[in-house]
């Protein structure tokens, strides 16, 4: 005897195959990439060229200069001195991909001085706002420091947030420090 479902009003025919577990799996996945997809797509890039001097937004430093990208990079944390020392480096290029993120720095002649690259789940993670990266150097011990890079103004600004972090007894803190501004590269590499 065909006797009707519970939750279907009487008079409906009952369905001759039921939809196996597995296409109801593959299209709730099918359908969760749909969503993720765009809202993936939408996550702001910092790929470009960017000057290589920029300037102070915030800092405990008294140093009130101009600041370069390429001493930040080399964890020069003397503001004055790193942009004496790195003054021949006029450019900035980087390059984020989905796995990956490069830096290279320029000379006036366009040579590459000094390049790096970060690999996901390896130091260099994409977020909502921008990049974050990690960089460490024997001189600074245990300690590394975290780079936060966002675009601003659709891109032609870079906003380069740098944190230190310390292991401590109660776990990492973070100490900031600065946050500094780099304007996209209007001509030439």
């Amino acid at each position: 005897m065909n006797t009707p479902l519970p939750h279907l009003p009487t008079g409906l025919p009952r369905s001759p195959r039921a939809l196996p577990r597995y296409s109801l799996a593959l299209l709730t996945f099918a359908a969760a990439c749909f969503v993720w997809a765009p809202a993936r797509a939408s996550v702001p890039t910092v790929t470009g060229t960017y000057e290589s001097e920029g300037s102070i937004v915030e800092t405990d430093s008294d140093y009130s200069g101009p600041v370069s990208l390429r001493a930040l990079f080399g964890l020069n944390l003397d503001l004055a001195a790193g942009s004496i020392e790195h003054a021949a480096i006029t450019r900035v290029e980087i390059e984020q991909r989905d796995r990956t993120f490069t830096v290279r720095t320029k000379d006036a002649r366009g040579a590459t001085e000094w390049s790096g690259t970060w690999e996901r789940n390896g130091g260099y993670e994409p977020t909502p706002d921008g990049v974050k990266i990690l960089l460490r150097h024997a001189r600074f011990g245990d300690d590394f420091f975290m780079f936060i890079l966002s675009p601003l103004k659709d891109g032609e600004v870079l906003l380069v947030d740098v944190q230190r972090i310390q292991a401590g007894k109660f776990g990492p803190t973070g100490k900031p420090v600065g946050k500094f501004l780099f304007l996209r590269a209007t001509t030439g590499g």
